[in-house]
């Protein structure tokens, strides 16, 4: 009888190193969650989210510069794919007479779209780029209150 539970014990420790295991590949936490913001600032416009038209995220295609215009200011996304199923997003704000200011996350797919895993950034597509939530841009002209839109910009 004690053999039989020793070597149930030792079955179920390896499921549940087997269930870890498989966890451990899970890009974001459930904790994660998509903000629930509805205002989208598409060029100088404001817009709500369900003006737009969200799709899913085709990840050939994600790779690539994005572009945002905010009065003088322009604010670029390039998104580079990086090992083990995670992008490369850098997010650069130029602005004539002032001094490019970048900063860069690693994202990885959710069931929503793109997020690194702490929930600072998020990335939805649109049918002409992205929209984008930084929680904190480290940038007072990036505000935390809406999405931004960007624009997929041709290659070439």
């Amino acid at each position: 009888m004690k053999a039989t539970n020793a070597h149930l014990k030792i079955f179920l420790f390896s499921v549940l190193i087997q269930a870890c295991g498989l966890n451990t590949s899970v890009a974001v936490t459930t904790e994660t969650v998509v903000p629930n913001i509805s205002q989208v600032l598409d060029f100088t416009d404001i817009l709500d989210i369900s003006d737009l038209h969200l799709e899913n995220i085709e990840l050939d295609q994600l790779p690539g510069r994005y572009i945002s215009e905010q009065g003088g200011a322009v604010v670029y996304l390039n998104i580079a794919l990086q090992e083990k199923g995670g992008w490369i997003v850098e997010r650069m704000y130029t602005e004539p007479g002032r001094q490019n200011i970048s900063k860069q996350y690693r994202v990885y797919k959710t069931e929503f779209g793109l997020s690194d895993r702490k929930g600072d950034i998020f990335l939805r597509k649109t049918r002409e780029g992205l929209i984008v939530f930084e929680k904190n841009a480290e940038l007072e002209t990036i505000p935390n209150d809406y999405w931004i839109h960007y624009i997929h910009l041709p290659k070439g």
